[in-house]
């Protein structure tokens, strides 16, 4: 009895813990979808049992000098939104020299010297700051990470060692070497040994940023744990907050800078401070197996304008604080094409931290040629954004043949950001990515109407995934312009223009007009189509069931779905066969088909050709 009461309290017990732990998480998760701007995780020291392993690899080890000159970056960074992935990867030479296992000091001044740059200038003192010249009066991306300037070669590749902690121990010209004259304060560098233990790296950033720089615990925290080192890392890392991480392999170990992530891969992206060749390599490609211990910051005081970027103006020096990337700029567009939907990108660290509390956010606008909205999306918290087939469709029947795409800064808080924003010009598309698109100057046919007696003119093309065999009467590439189709001629009385596909056509798209307002079409103009059994019939009477302008007017474009599938199509025409000037004139313009069952929709418009 006892024991079946004791079981029930620990499946109760067990229960609660379950049901705690589930409500915490799913609370963690609403906060993280529904804000605005990333929450980032609050730095706190978390586990005061140390693993004092010291890490020490550095280039003076022939194993870690071989892998450095192997190692190969990874190209392109994951995270995007965030200045820490771009900071980091372009920090290629201005952080401390660690031929001499100095490694947690590296990665320390790193550290620092990205927060110098990101949040307070007044971290690190501006006689060690590397200051980076913009060749724009914006700070734009690639640049150079500015930093610390490194100890020179002399001295860091120095063989004696009395020299080398003569020199650390009194001139404090370095960041890094005023770093190492510290913890010798702190904990006794040995001669020789350089390396740092993760109680005595914690000791160092206390000291720095406490006592040194006299910071509150109010205004920066210290995460420093081996408590689920990974993950935390991964964690913080999605919010734009690098970490040191301290990282093991078969006889050595390192401290690295961690600061982007790959989600598709799980991939970690880690700066090694050897070099600029492995700004951007995980620590598993360079021969690591694990990451045991982390270090972060985050600052909680007012964010204090860095200096460490600046434009030269005709001799005068112009700060530019990294938080101005904020400012919209370098806009792309991904899908440009009628059959796509169009995603537009530009440069703006817009979740950052910096402007977190007066709730910064974009206006994204489509403006016509004449800069008269006609589309508006506000409240944007992102640098991308994705027009729908319905916003698309009004966007480029509206727009015109051009159109402006504009971003603005606004804030609810603070009413003084309209004044910066970004645009660009871009062209209505008239072309397609995933469907086969055959423009009339492609067919290849000649500059003028073959009478039947002439002969039957026939061509083949190959594009895009299917060939075409043509047949056509009357019919050729007039004026540089349309295939056009002219049956009113003595002698004539019908025009066609077939074509026969090697596969099945699901849907095609065509464009139409007549030549002039007195082409005097007065018998037939449609369109057939053949079945798999080679037999042809009627699809579409084109004069009752089209709106047929004038070429000056401008075509209409059509789509029709063949949802059986179709091995042909032929536009056919007929008139009175008499006068001798070619009348009865039907214009085509692009042809578009589409192969794929699964993808026969198109955004259909009215245009005006242009020349």
């Amino acid at each position: 009895m006892e024991d079946n009461i004791l079981k029930k309290a620990c499946s109760v017990l067990v229960l609660l813990i379950f049901c705690f732990t589930y409500i915490n998480v799913f609370e963690f998760e609403i906060i993280s979808k529904n804000t605005a701007y990333a929450e980032n995780i609050d730095c706190e020291e978390e586990d005061t049992n140390l693993i004092d392993i010291k890490v020490r690899d550095g280039l003076y080890d022939p194993k870690i000098y071989d892998k450095y000159v192997s190692a190969q970056n990874e190209e392109d960074l994951f995270l995007k939104d965030y200045y820490s992935p771009r900071y980091f990867d372009e920090l290629n030479n201005n952080f401390g020299n660690n031929t001499k296992g100095s490694c947690g000091y590296v990665a320390t001044g790193m550290l620092l010297s990205f927060w110098d740059t990101y949040w307070d200038d007044s971290i690190i003192e501006e006689n060690y700051d590397v200051r980076t010249k913009l060749s724009k009066s914006y700070i734009d991306f690639p640049v150079e990470a500015p930093g610390v300037a490194p100890e020179p070669f002399s001295i860091a590749y120095a063989d004696d060692e009395t020299y080398y902690q003569n020199i650390f121990n009194t001139q404090e010209q370095y960041f890094q070497f005023l770093l190492m004259s510290m913890g010798n304060d702190l904990y006794g560098i040995e001669q020789g040994d350089y390396g740092l233990a993760s109680s005595n790296m914690l000791a160092l950033f206390k000291h720095y940023l406490f006592e040194y720089r006299n910071f509150s615990k109010n205004d920066v925290e210290i995460t420093s744990t081996s408590l689920n080192v990974r993950n935390k890392a991964i964690r913080l890392i999605k919010q734009g907050i690098p970490v040191i991480l301290f990282i093991q392999r078969d006889g050595g170990a390192h401290a690295v800078i961690a600061y982007d992530y790959d989600e598709a891969t799980d991939n970690i992206y880690c700066h090694f401070g050897w070099g600029a060749n492995t700004t951007h390599v995980t620590f598993e490609s360079m021969g690591y197996t694990k990451c045991y211990y982390l270090f972060a910051l985050n600052f909680k005081n007012n964010h204090n304008h860095s200096n460490n970027f600046y434009h030269d103006t005709e001799g005068y020096n112009e700060n530019k604080c990294i938080c101005s990337t904020v400012i919209p700029s370098a806009m792309e567009c991904d899908g440009n094409y009628l059959d796509t939907l169009p995603t537009y990108k530009w440069n703006s660290l817009i979740k950052e931290k910096w402007f977190k509390n007066i709730k910064l956010y974009h206006e994204f606008q489509i403006l016509d040629s004449y800069r008269h909205s006609i589309y508006k999306v506000s409240h944007l918290f992102d640098s991308k954004y994705t027009l729908t087939a319905e916003e698309w469709k009004k966007i480029i029947d509206m727009a015109g043949s051009n159109y402006y795409v504009y971003i603005g800064l606004a804030s609810d808080v603070d009413p003084y950001w309209d004044d910066y924003y970004y645009s660009e010009l871009f062209s209505e598309p008239t072309e397609y990515a995933f469907k086969t698109q055959v423009k009339p100057n492609q067919w290849g046919f000649e500059g003028r109407y073959w009478f039947e007696n002439e002969g039957i003119r026939t061509s083949t093309l190959s594009i895009g995934d299917l060939n075409i065999s043509t047949r056509r009467l009357r019919c050729g590439y007039i004026e540089n312009s349309y295939i056009i189709l002219s049956p009113r001629r003595e002698n004539a009385g019908e025009a066609y223009f077939e074509m026969n596909f090697d596969k099945k056509v699901y849907a095609f798209l065509y464009s139409v007009c007549l030549w002039s307002n007195s082409e005097n079409l007065d018998g037939i103009a449609i369109i057939e189509v053949k079945d798999a059994n080679g037999n042809w019939s009627q699809l579409v009477d084109i004069k009752t069931s089209n709106q047929l302008k004038n070429k000056s007017d401008g075509l209409n474009r059509y789509v029709m779905q063949c949802p059986n599938g179709i091995y042909g199509i032929r536009f056919k025409c007929t008139a009175t066969a008499t006068g001798t000037r070619n009348k009865g004139r039907l214009c085509i313009d692009d042809l578009v088909f589409c192969t794929n069952p699964n993808n026969t929709q198109f955004i259909t418009t009215g245009y005006v050709k242009t020349k």
